[in-house]
């Protein structure tokens, strides 16, 4: 868990009650330990370590993380007023402990002319990249190609082709499934995708969910793929990420909508590129629907206005209504339209409970900046999360052995290969 935690996410140390006690209960302490009295040792021991010491010099992250979280439980459930001495020393030892931990999840320090050099020397200088990750994304999946021993592929405009570093070639793509990971996933990408019955009504983009390697449809598979055939890992992974919402994963599906363009949701094509039915602690059934990204910078084309999305919005009574027009242009769009796709099941009584994921790469700063920006106009129960793909590759491995999941960061977010 530790290994997700940015500066940026912890209070500083004068920072309210309620800002603490926030960022304490982000960290669930039961779940991590496995148990409510192992949790409470580890405090306990914090705690008296701290009184004997007054210094953390030698305690781990999570168990800093444990201390500030059962401290918090405690104090509320007996409705005490918290030992603010401790609690600041507490985050004082957390983001001590944070800034000495290499960052693995950071571009590569190059100046602007060597990472433009770079670019062109892969085939993959594109000026559609707008912004240094995204220059490094393509960068990077240009290099996994060539380790792969795998032909370069063309970009087509008006029937002119040229090389493309990030694509692989037609139809050889196509036929060997050569963008995904695993035998497994690419089983999983034969019936979702090439089973026609299967994949009628769906919005699959082709060919670039064969031959694109930077698109985000390949990257649902790469990464939920495997999920998809073994619910118990899918089960043991989202509890994980869900801080404990989630108990049994019953389905995984891609491209997924409940009513397209029906007039019961949204009244437009809206999909998730990932649908997650899910058994809560609750014992209640419920839903996550994600969307993906990974290169994408939130621009293009726009969708038409549906007064129906403002009705959903007013009923949901989680937006501010003074936002309305921006979350209906560019950026915002496609994270609004999704999350009303996730607000209109709820509405119509689909299901107990559920919450829409935007996901994205922690350095795509434009998804990131896009996140910030949509956040300032929620209020209230949002049903809204959003998810880092490190956070969820982390995940993962913390649940699996298997040597897929490596293979996936190798690819997607090992960007010090650049600067090597």
């Amino acid at each position: 868990m530790g290994n997700t935690l940015k500066l940026r996410d912890i209070p500083s140390s004068n920072a309210s009650r309620n800002d603490i006690a926030s960022f304490a209960m982000t960290f669930n302490g039961y779940k991590y330990h496995g148990s409510f009295d192992k949790c409470a040792n580890v405090a306990s021991e914090v705690s008296e370590h701290f009184r004997k010491h007054n210094s953390y010099s030698d305690v781990s992250l999570d168990t800093l993380r444990t201390a500030l979280f059962f401290h918090h439980r405690a104090i509320r459930h007996a409705e005490l007023t918290p030992n603010m001495q401790y609690v600041r020393k507490l985050l004082a030892a957390i983001r001590k402990r944070v800034a000495e931990m290499p960052n693995k999840h950071e571009l590569p320090e190059l100046l602007e002319k060597e990472l433009d050099k770079l670019a062109r020397k892969y085939c993959a200088f594109e000026k559609v990249d707008k912004s240094t990750f995204q220059r490094c994304a393509r960068i990077l999946q240009s290099l996994w190609r060539e380790e792969q021993d795998y032909k370069i592929g063309e970009h087509k405009y008006r029937s002119v082709g040229r090389k493309l570093g990030s694509r692989l070639p037609m139809p050889w793509a196509r036929e060997t499934l050569a963008n995904y990971l695993t035998d497994t996933i690419k089983s999983v990408v034969r019936y979702e995708v090439l089973d026609k019955s299967r994949s009628k009504g769906k919005l699959y983009g082709k060919p670039r969910i064969f031959n694109d390697l930077l698109s985000s449809q390949p990257l649902c598979f790469n990464l939920f793929g495997e999920l998809h055939q073994d619910l118990n890992l899918a089960s043991k992974v989202f509890e994980e990420l869900s801080q404990g919402i989630v108990e049994k994963v019953l389905r995984i599906e891609f491209e997924y909508s409940p009513g397209r363009s029906g007039p019961k949701y949204t009244g437009d094509k809206s999909a998730f590129d990932v649908y997650v039915e899910y058994i809560s602690s609750q014992k209640k059934v419920g839903f996550i629907g994600v969307e993906v990204k990974y290169h994408e910078n939130l621009t293009g084309k726009e969708s038409r206005y549906q007064p129906l999305h403002n009705r959903i919005a007013k009923k949901a009574d989680c937006f501010r209504e003074e936002g309305f027009e921006e979350l209906n242009n560019l950026p915002l769009q496609q994270i609004w339209r999704d999350h009303l796709l996730a607000l209109s099941m709820l509405q119509a009584k689909d299901f107990e409970e559920g919450f829409f994921v935007f996901l994205y790469p922690e350095l795509n700063n434009l998804c990131s900046d896009a996140v910030s920006e949509y956040k300032k106009h929620l209020k209230g129960n949002s049903h809204f999360q959003d998810w880092t793909l490190e956070q969820i590759a982390c995940a993962i491995q913390k649940k699996t052995n298997a040597k897929w999941i490596e293979h996936l960061y190798d690819r997607y977010l090992n960007f010090q290969k650049i600067k090597q």
